[in-house]
């Protein structure tokens, strides 16, 4: 079995990754979000619509849009959602166990 860690057939930022553990990869995480949000204040942009310069608007409606997707699955998933046993009838678990002859030896 290959070690995910010294696969060389895997790519390096893939080897990397694998070496970290979840609090270190989770600060990784934390620093990219951070340097990218300090990076809106880095530049000039060139907005058409005056609610497109306020600072930081970009991150707040990306963070808004997962906010209302998630709740919109939420919601979908209680509206759809089936009982346990809503297949059961055709289900392979629920067929009777294969009886064999004499002889056989499953």
């Amino acid at each position: 079995m290959m070690n995910a860690k010294t696969d060389t057939s895997l790519p390096a930022l893939a080897r990397l990754l694998c070496r970290l553990d979840g609090k270190k990869l989770f600060w990784l995480l934390v620093l990219a979000g951070v340097l990218l949000t300090l990076s809106d204040f880095a530049y000039h942009r060139h907005e058409i619509f005056d609610f497109e310069a306020v600072p930081l608007f970009y991150a707040g409606f990306a963070a808004a849009s997962v906010l209302v997707l998630a709740l919109a699955a939420a919601i979908f998933r209680a509206l759809f959602k089936r009982p346990e046993t809503f297949y059961a009838p055709f289900s392979t678990d629920s067929e009777p166990p294969l009886k064999t002859q004499e002889g056989d030896h499953a």
